[in-house]
């Protein structure tokens, strides 16, 4: 796996304890939702 620098586009609190975050999608990448991504 490799990492890769995308831009955050929005934050939002759902709830006191769950955030929303909306990114770019870098090129090339393959996604489905409901899979897990990591934050470094």
């Amino acid at each position: 796996m490799k990492n890769e620098p995308v831009k955050i586009k929005t934050i939002k609190r759902l709830t006191r304890d769950v955030l929303q975050i909306v990114t770019e999608k870098p090129f090339g990448t393959d996604f489905t939702p409901g899979q897990a991504t990591e934050f470094l």
